[in-house]
C-alpha cells in the first residue's frame, strides 16, 4: 500500500442465513466477506449460519473510529439497527414526496408532507455525513434534512 494513501477501516454488517445480524470492523470488505462464508477465518459466529450477506458498510480513517462505530451499532435495538440499513439502502431523488419522521421544526414538525426539490452535495470525508435534501413543505415552508429524518411517501 502506498505512503501517501492512508488505509481504510470499515464497519460492517453481514446478514445472516437465519435473519441474524453480525457487526464488525475489517480493511478489506470482500476478503472479510469470503472469509465469513468459507473460511475457517470467518467468525464463530456466522460459520453455522452461512451463507452471510453484505448488508451494510462505512468507511473510517482509523480503526479506532470504526471499532467506536461498531460498538454504538451493536447497542442498538434489532429495529434500530434494521433502520440504519434501512436508512443508507434506500435512495431519494428530487421530486420525491417525503414526509419528515424525526428533528421536525416548529415551520416544518415531525409528520409534515413535502416535496424534495434539491440534494445536497456530501461534504468531505463522506463516510462522516449524511445526505441532506432541501424540502418544500405543504405550507409553503422550505425546510433541510438529512435522508434519515425523511420517509418516502408511495
Amino acid at each position: 500500500m502506498s505512503q501517501n494513501i492512508p488505509q481504510r477501516w470499515y464497519l460492517y454488517v453481514v446478514k445472516c442465513s437465519d435473519d441474524t445480524l453480525y457487526a464488525g470492523v475489517t480493511t478489506d470488505l470482500e476478503r472479510r466477506l469470503k472469509e465469513h462464508n468459507a473460511s475457517p477465518r470467518g467468525a464463530k459466529y456466522t460459520r453455522t449460519r452461512r451463507p452471510v450477506e453484505l448488508v451494510y458498510s462505512c468507511s473510517y480513517l482509523s480503526r479506532s473510529q470504526a471499532q467506536r462505530a461498531e460498538h454504538k451499532f451493536k447497542r442498538l435495538s434489532k429495529r434500530q439497527k434494521l433502520d440504519v440499513i434501512h436508512d443508507v439502502n434506500r435512495e431519494m431523488k428530487v421530486g420525491d414526496l417525503v414526509k419528515i419522521t424525526r428533528y421536525g421544526s416548529r415551520f416544518a414538525p415531525d409528520g409534515t408532507m413535502g416535496l424534495i426539490i434539491e440534494k445536497l452535495p456530501i461534504p468531505e470525508p463522506k463516510a462522516r455525513y449524511h445526505q441532506v435534501y432541501t424540502v418544500r413543505c405543504q405550507n409553503g415552508h422550505i425546510a433541510r434534512h438529512a435522508n434519515f429524518c425523511l420517509e418516502l411517501v408511495k
